[in-house]
């Protein structure tokens, strides 16, 4: 036995391998102690090896999304025109977003990313943009997208904006095809506003071209959308003659990285209580469209909760033409002693990020303002904005700076506005308001996204309406798996 155990072991003093015959004469040899603790040793030694194998493959590998498995998205009322030119309702808006694929997107520096344009040379002096487009682009339906359907869009875009308001900015925007590939894009007006309209999703001119103006928003095309983006219709399902869900699958075609997720499903509600209760029942496993007054403790401890930051600024501004009243001037001193996280945890249930003016440093003279007659805040009806007046007002008054607060219809609001009737206003803006400035900024209203933990989304940085939160939806996914990072780098 003694001269088999020596065989046995031999790897450990000459780097040779047990024969095979050891190895049977070990294994025929009667039970002993000394075969027990051998075989106890060979275990041991196995264990070792494989410990260290799986230590060694556990720093080589990698987490990486995996395809397949589903989202299911909640949001708040049916969806009437999926057409990126006539979109209105933030469920219209959620599904041309990842339906409709634009020539770019813009990022939160107003910079320029190509989606179906290869590139897009800017000429601010001459207020001009020249995109060239990808080769081999296709629609979903298999048919091919061109400059012609890019130059239909925008040319239809301006026709339905203008026949609802001849003074709309579209006015100022004109297209013309260079090439078989490139497109130029002027302005008259403001260049950023032309690079924002790069935006616009493309439709199929094919499929448009021979419904008049008039019977656009008639159009079954409305609810069966043909597009080039990330997503393309699966089905539909109705419940009393209205969508009830939405079922989408990748589009193969689309010319970005296809999508991870296999089914992207939008659940339609009709309230608020209802879309809360489905989250908490798991008929969904995320939304965009929760009011944040209604995110609460369970929310918080079963879910990711994602902020995004936005420009909706809060604030309340002034009448330029009023900016000079002495008195008026000292209300800017008091701008930063005004308690925001009052108005946001009443507002936003504290999802809102408090903004500070640089040019209103803590003063004492908070208590020797005096003002003759109340100051008169206009604002426009919405149940928010109404309430952050009234919350703003309290707090003045606390300094002894009395205020009224008057609502208006929006669109008689927006019109006052522009002819500067109003002294001051309580708004949110994500561009500054012509002929006001800003006075008391108060909050910026964030995007919230909230969905299960084996969920990853791609998070924007920043971002200037609901939707954009979906124009890297072909990269969220719901699996993943582990890989060797060689097998990724080769």
């Amino acid at each position: 036995m003694k001269r088999y155990l020596s065989s046995f072991f031999s790897f450990l003093k000459n780097k040779k391998f047990p024969s095979r015959e050891d190895l049977k004469n070990l294994s025929d040899s009667p039970f002993s102690l000394t075969k027990f603790f051998t075989f106890v040793v060979f275990v041991i030694c196995i264990g070792l090896i494989l410990n260290l194998l799986l230590t060694l493959s556990n720093k080589l590998t990698v987490e990486i999304p995996e395809r397949g498995g589903e989202i299911s998205q909640g949001v708040i009322g049916s969806p009437r025109f999926i057409n990126p030119l006539l979109a209105t309702s933030q469920t219209d808006l959620y599904l041309t977003k990842i339906i409709f694929a634009p020539l770019v997107n813009i990022d939160s520096d107003g910079n320029l990313k190509p989606v179906i344009a290869k590139e897009c040379i800017e000429d601010p002096r001459d207020k001009n943009i020249d995109c060239t487009v990808l080769d081999g682009l296709v629609f979903s339906n298999k048919t091919p997208l061109t400059t012609s359907d890019i130059l239909f869009t925008f040319q239809t875009k301006k026709s339905l904006a203008l026949k609802k308001d001849p003074a709309s900015s579209w006015a100022n925007i004109s297209v013309e095809i260079l090439s078989s590939n490139t497109l130029r894009f002027r302005t008259t007006s403001s260049f950023d506003d032309l690079k924002n309209k790069l935006s616009l999703g493309i439709i199929p001119k094919t499929l448009w071209e021979n419904i008049p103006i008039d019977s656009f928003e008639d159009s079954y095309l409305n609810i069966e959308p043909v597009g080039s983006g990330a997503f393309k219709l699966s089905h539909i399902s109705y419940k009393d003659s209205l969508p009830s869900e939405i079922v989408l699958v990748p589009n193969r075609h689309f010319p970005e990285q296809r999508a991870f997720v296999e089914k992207f499903i939008f659940k339609i509600y009709t309230n608020q209580l209802s879309l809360l209760s489905a989250l908490k029942n798991n008929d969904i496993n995320s939304t965009s469209s929760l009011d944040t007054k209604l995110i609460d403790q369970s929310i918080v401890s079963d879910f990711n909760i994602q902020k995004t930051l936005s420009k909706n600024e809060v604030a309340l501004w002034i009448n330029k033409a009023d900016a000079q009243n002495l008195g008026v001037q000292k209300l800017s001193y008091i701008g930063n002693l005004v308690d925001r996280n009052q108005i946001i945890d009443s507002i936003e249930n504290g999802y809102g990020i408090p903004l500070f003016s640089k040019d209103s440093p803590r003063s004492d003279l908070a208590s020797k303002i005096t003002l003759s007659s109340p100051i008169p805040i206009a604002v426009q009806k919405d149940d928010d904005l109404i309430k952050t007046a009234e919350i703003l007002s309290k707090i003045l008054e606390s300094f002894g700076i009395m205020t009224t607060v008057q609502v208006f219809d929006q669109g008689l609001f927006i019109d006052q506005v522009q002819q500067g009737k109003y002294s001051f206003i309580l708004a949110s803006s994500q561009e500054p308001i012509g002929g006001y400035q800003h006075l008391i900024p108060l909050y910026t209203k964030p995007f919230v996204q909230i969905f299960t933990k084996d969920i990853s989304v791609t998070q924007a940085k920043e971002i200037t309406a609901p939707e954009e939160i979906f124009e890297q939806a072909n990269l969220w996914y719901a699996r993943t798996d582990k890989v060797w990072k060689w097998f990724i780098n080769n």
